[in-house]
């Protein structure tokens, strides 16, 4: 017996609900980070393991963590089990080919703690469980470069912990006139964590906290103060002068689309909002990467 086209499409959606992240922003700030921060290290054929491992492991814990909550709901429990596997079996292999990477595990493990207790508090949209989402992915950042370094490194046929004592001289691609190697990986890790952390409550004034003045306050300082930082630090040639004009681009978005919102009646429509993060995200990794 065939399903009529509209009841098809909602099983199709309730599957799709079943096994995949539904918070969409999260996707973004998961995914962007990591390809970064391969792109500073060096792509590498290992880099396909350790990005599939990250991917997989996003899916298990949210699965994981909504199974938590629903307990009784048993086709949560697939998801759980297959992801689970899954992420065992690529995240062993990523420690066959490069095991030194083991010593980020403890770092991920404290926030997917702090997380889980957020979300376990009914508190999973809330500022907290994001901002420990943005610090994963920022950490991220500086493991997908680790993990170009050292493959740059086998490749150079030397030990892999070359890629750890001497990434200044493997050097990567950071451009900037004085941080080199591992500074300036995390230089680039730190602005785009910043940048994704002043985004959060920019964001909710978009669509969940529209007309909400006090978070709107807290984006627009926020930027702002992301905005002084980065002429301080372009001041002490620390970083590139591009940094402070992409936080003026990111604080001037922060003033204009709620306004035009506001001025208008009517909300951004997702697709927009979400277009104009990717281009400002691009903006921000340019800036901090020369």
């Amino acid at each position: 017996m065939t399903l009529p086209p509209a009841r098809e499409n909602r099983k199709v959606r309730s599957v799709l609900r079943t096994w995949l992240p539904n918070q969409h922003g999260a996707w973004f700030i998961v995914t962007v980070p990591a390809l970064f921060g391969a792109t500073l290290g060096g792509w590498a054929w290992q880099h396909a393991l350790l990005l599939s491992t990250w991917m997989i492991g996003f899916f298990f814990v949210f699965s994981a963590l909504r199974l938590i909550k629903n307990p009784r709901k048993k086709s949560l429990r697939y998801p759980v089990l297959i992801y689970g596997i899954l992420v065992g079996v690529l995240g062993i292999g990523v420690l066959a080919v490069l095991p030194l990477l083991c010593c980020w595990i403890p770092a991920f493990a404290i926030l997917i703690g702090i997380w889980a207790g957020e979300v376990r508090c009914g508190r999973e949209r809330g500022l907290g469980a994001r901002l420990t989402i943005i610090l994963a992915a920022g950490l991220m950042t500086l493991v997908a470069y680790h993990c170009g370094l050292m493959a740059a490194a086998l490749r150079m046929g030397q030990d892999a912990m070359y890629g750890f004592h001497e990434a200044p001289v493997l050097g990567g691609h950071a451009l900037s006139t004085v941080l080199r190697g591992w500074p300036a990986a995390i230089s680039v890790a730190v602005q785009l964590t910043a940048y994704y952390a002043a985004s959060v409550p920019y964001v909710k004034t978009i669509f969940r906290q529209r007309g909400n003045q006090r978070f709107l306050v807290i984006s627009i300082v926020s930027h702002a103060l992301g905005f002084a930082a980065a002429l301080y630090f372009a001041a002490l040639s620390w970083i590139s002068p591009l940094v402070a004009v992409a936080w003026l681009v990111t604080l001037a978005r922060s003033i204009w689309f709620p306004w035009q919102a506001r001025r208008r009646g009517k909300p951004w429509r997702p697709r927009v909002i979400g277009l104009t993060e990717v281009a400002i995200s691009v903006l921000v990794f340019v800036a901090a990467a020369l």
